[in-house]
């Protein structure tokens, strides 16, 4: 059911169910264990009050995923976790879209686009001494600003990012899509996201801490691999002619967005930025939980 609930009364061992949290039979209460909170799935409440509810007048302190667990979901974790798994590390992204130009739709079809970008490369890389393979899956959802918000407020570590998504026309600390610094935030224009998924992408990069000392930008990285530019090469740098702008002089072209691909160096420079938590949970990124203003700022 919506709020996860089972249909059946089985006696099956896997106990982590609904959104992946662990369901607790004890004294026969069925509840979910969401760390901070336990869900009651049978009425769809929390066992205790938002310790936020203030700031959300309009809404119940005790709903769950504002009473449309369809649309929305509550996820907790960690721009990114990372989990090994045998010779496997996957990483997982939860995105927060929210603004005029966001949607179910676009939702989904940016996490994907920037997850099938990232997982292009295939191929090994090397963590702690030992060679994997590597999968990047991203989880996109569209909710409203209000929602994002409380979310945001909520959220204590870097699986859930804040996204806005507009057409940039009011823009003031960018002309383009961008990423909001060493954070789990940044703002797309719908004409990037139509234009070439390789930008989303690229602003991803900068959400898993992405930093090359070794660069005159350490936020980019303009590696140039047989011709073709790497996914975190900046606008502006010169480029052969096929990966340039038509417009541009022939053998003074810079780089188009669209035309950057992700290489194995980009992949394991991602992996390089893995850091480890307390209890030894594998993260990628930083928690500001910035929302931000149709012109960029900080609200």
């Amino acid at each position: 059911y919506p709020f996860g609930m089972r249909h059946d009364r089985s006696t099956a061992t896997n106990h982590y169910l609904y959104n992946g949290k662990e369901l607790n039979t004890d004294l026969g209460l069925d509840w979910y264990d969401y760390g901070a909170r336990w869900l009651d799935v049978e009425t769809g409440r929390w066992s205790a009050i938002d310790p936020l509810a203030e700031k959300f007048d309009s809404w119940s302190g005790y709903h769950y995923a504002v009473n449309n667990p369809i649309n929305y979901i509550d996820p907790n974790g960690k721009s990114g976790v990372a989990v090994i798994e045998g010779g496997k590390i996957t990483v997982t992204s939860v995105i927060y879209f929210y603004g005029s130009g966001a949607n179910k739709n676009v939702a989904v079809n940016t996490a994907k686009g920037i997850a099938d970008t990232w997982n292009e490369p295939g191929g090994k890389i090397s963590f702690e001494g030992k060679s994997y393979s590597i999968e990047f899956k991203i989880v996109g959802v569209a909710v409203s600003e209000k929602f994002a918000e409380m979310k945001a407020n909520h959220n204590s570590t870097p699986l859930n990012n804040f996204v806005r998504i507009g057409d940039g026309k009011k823009l003031v600390v960018s002309s383009s899509s961008f990423w909001k610094g060493n954070s789990n935030a940044g703002y797309f224009t719908t004409q990037d996201i139509a234009k070439s998924k390789t930008t989303p992408a690229h602003e991803m990069g900068h959400g898993y801490d992405w930093y090359d000392a070794s660069e005159p930008d350490p936020q980019h990285d303009n590696t140039i691999k047989g011709g073709i530019p790497g996914l975190m090469t900046q606008r502006g740098v010169p480029v052969a002619d096929k990966y340039g702008y038509g417009s541009q002089p022939s053998g003074r072209k810079t780089l188009n967005p669209g035309t950057r691909k992700v290489l194995q160096s980009d992949v394991q420079n991602i992996v390089n930025r893995v850091t480890k938590d307390g209890k030894g949970t594998l993260m990628l990124g930083k928690v500001s939980n910035i929302i931000l203003n149709e012109n960029g700022t900080e609200k």
